[in-house]
């Protein structure tokens, strides 16, 4: 796995969010960010005020990316999926626009 040098989020930066694995996981959606932020430091500030989520299976993410809006840090982009298909079939590409 590849060293992760730089450890804030610079603003401009469109920002993927998701999480989960194997048939868990999930695209929670895709963000801007506003202004500079260290997510390790927004986590930890997050918990302090929130003991509860540190337990293991208890962790609220979008109860952790509403902090993050509510600071200011990001804003919720609007977004349509191009699925590019499955088993390299043509026929299985879809245009799903975004919701209205």
């Amino acid at each position: 796995m590849a060293t992760v040098t730089r450890t804030v989020a610079r603003a401009g930066e469109l920002v993927c969010c998701d999480k989960g694995e194997y048939s868990d996981y999930t695209v929670v959606g895709f963000f801007v960010v506003l202004k500079e932020f260290d997510p390790a430091l927004e986590l930890e500030a997050f918990l302090g005020a929130n003991e509860d989520d540190r337990e293991p299976y208890s962790f609220d993410s979008y109860k952790f990316l509403a902090h993050l809006t509510a600071q200011g840090y990001l804003l919720d982009v609007s977004y349509s999926t191009l699925y590019l298909g499955s088993y390299s079939d043509a026929k299985s590409v879809v245009w799903q626009p975004k919701e209205a």
